[in-house]
């Protein structure tokens, strides 16, 4: 039986069926998108895919924009539920431009939430997901989806839990408040349960335990993988109160037994951690293994990669080191893809670019709510004052973001600049201490590059430090700190920025289509080019061609 994706309360908007109409011809008697919703909801999960990809493919041969995009978010969705995930960045490749052109928004809400899910949970990119998440909520907010927007919050918040940034606490608030409003208590549920999660990672454990009590008034959310379960044991444990955590561990483990699911590695994991306090080592290692196995199996990283740092500590207490650097040395290399100093400066900057526009938005708003007040005793001329204020808001908010854009083309022009003076210094003076193993490396390091340049490597796909150094006949240890010690990156980072480089030249130079530019420096797949574009440049490709031709 294939195992679907399960995620907690805490992502749960790319769960949510989305039943819209995905043409606007109210004679059309069977609609196809529809009917796979339906299927969907049944659980009829390849019967569905057979439709929706019959479907598809009829819709464009026909013609009908709507209807492929409809089917093609869904056709993502389902390949991201069956781990499918080229599959599912195909569809959603090929149908993200017609959506936005469509105004089409509900489908650019499940196109930008999956890939932020997937970002999460599964390649733990925070970056990404949280830009993801955050296009996600303007389409929400275009379309007044307002419990979208606050279901995606919830997976910002989130975000928030596993870096321990207090900036969590604000947006469990804003949901609980959400549903205190409207009177819808699964928002009131998310937001006591997003409020514990960020009151235990901040070791406020008094505070979480009362807001897991409050999230208990409403027991019919806390089911499957929505359960609070693992994080009530874990409070427990921290409180001290360790037979009441047993037995809630080990509850919540029955319960999930014949289920892999993300809430069953939280609570293997959670009480490995309180076997191994109490020293019971032998059973620790027994639920962190099979933690790691779900975890390995499908991929839920975001959830699993703290046993691999738990294990190691279990061996070394043990005194089987050799396992212990073994596990030790895996949860490093997942921790260096999450904790990174360059992606921490883009992510910071990321929120303070998102909270500036969110606190412009509100002021907006704020101002024009008193011009409607205005209204009251001068209606002709508010309404032409308010009108007047609209437009230049837009223009106004319009120059600013090209200011923005055109600044961040200007300082990475600069950047380029700077860049190829020192490397042109750097091969005026190469010949100089080139003896001995520092030499040797730097030679190696000068033959990949020109390698590089010369055969154009950077535009194979999937191409790895392994591939690059059985050609130059060497091994990927010695290739690996060739490219550290002189590029001061990892190989992957050193390829991707040669690969954004040349995109640059082809965006500035040429009329090529964005998604050619992609495939031609080397980019599996268009979603992976744009974000790896605005890390490097800061701008979106498409507006870094615009004000890179307008200005040089």
């Amino acid at each position: 039986m294939v195992m679907r994706r399960r995620v907690p309360v805490l992502a749960v908007y790319f769960l949510v069926p989305v039943l819209i109409a995905c043409s606007d011809n109210a004679q059309v008697q069977w609609n196809p998108c529809a009917v796979v919703d339906s299927l969907v909801s049944a659980g009829q999960y390849d019967r569905a895919v057979g439709v929706a990809r019959t479907q598809y493919d009829s819709a464009r041969l026909s013609g009908d924009r709507r209807v492929a995009v409809g089917l093609g978010a869904r056709l993502g969705r389902l390949y991201y539920m069956n781990f499918s995930t080229d599959s599912m960045y195909y569809y959603f490749d090929d149908v993200t431009q017609d959506a936005e052109e469509l105004e089409m928004y509900q489908e650019c809400i499940i196109i930008h939430n999956i890939i932020g899910v997937f970002s999460l949970i599964n390649a733990i990119e925070y970056e990404n997901a949280l830009h993801h998440f955050y296009a996600a909520m303007d389409y929400a907010e275009k379309s007044d989806n307002t419990d979208a927007y606050y279901k995606l919050l919830t997976n910002v918040a989130i975000i928030h839990y596993i870096r321990k940034d207090p900036a969590g606490l604000a947006a469990a608030g804003e949901i609980y408040d959400y549903g205190s409003r409207t009177g819808d208590s699964y928002f009131m549920y998310a937001g006591a349960l997003m409020y514990a999660y960020m009151h235990h990672s901040l070791g406020n454990d008094a505070e979480a335990l009362g807001y897991i009590r409050k999230a208990g008034q409403w027991p019919e959310y806390s089911v499957g993988s929505d359960s609070y379960e693992p994080l009530y044991a874990s409070v427990l444990a921290s409180l001290g109160r360790d037979d009441e955590a047993e037995r809630v561990f080990l509850h919540c483990l029955e319960t999930h037994r014949n289920v892999d699911s993300t809430i069953q590695v939280e609570a293997l994991a959670g009480y490995g951690k309180f076997l191994a306090g109490k020293g019971r080592y032998g059973e620790a290692v027994a639920y962190y293994t099979r933690g790691l196995e779900i975890t390995e199996k499908y991929q839920l990283y975001f959830y699993g990669y703290g046993i691999y740092q738990e294990l190691a500590e279990v061996y070394t207490a043990m005194g089987e080191y050799d396992l212990a650097m073994e596990y030790l040395t895996m949860y490093y290399s997942l921790k260096d893809k999450v904790f990174n100093v360059e992606r921490e400066r883009s992510f910071n900057s990321l929120i303070r670019r998102y909270e500036s526009q969110k606190n412009a938005n509100e002021l907006q708003r704020r101002d024009m709510q008193l011009l409607k007040q205005r209204q009251l005793t001068e209606l002709v001329i508010a309404a032409f004052v308010v009108a007047l204020v609209v437009v230049l808001a837009v223009v106004l908010r319009n120059r600013s973001q090209n200011m923005m854009y055109r600044q961040l083309v200007v300082k990475y022009n600069a950047y380029q600049k700077r860049e190829k003076e020192l490397l042109e210094r750097l091969d005026a003076v190469k010949q100089d201490g080139l003896g001995g193993e520092n030499g040797t490396i730097r030679l190696l390091f000068d033959r990949l590059s020109d390698f590089m340049r010369q055969e154009k490597m950077y535009a194979v796909k999937n191409l790895t430090v392994e591939d690059m150094a059985a050609r130059l006949g060497t091994n990927r240890s010695y290739l690996s700190r060739a490219v550290n010690t002189y590029a001061g990156v990892s190989f992957n980072a050193w390829l991707n920025s040669m690969r954004i480089k040349e995109s640059i030249k082809l965006l500035s130079e040429t009329d090529m289509p964005i998604k050619k530019v992609a495939d031609e420096v080397g980019y599996a797949n268009l979603t992976t080019f744009y974000n790896n574009f605005i890390k490097e440049t800061g701008v979106p490709p498409s507006k870094f061609r615009t004000e890179s031709k307008g200005r040089f």
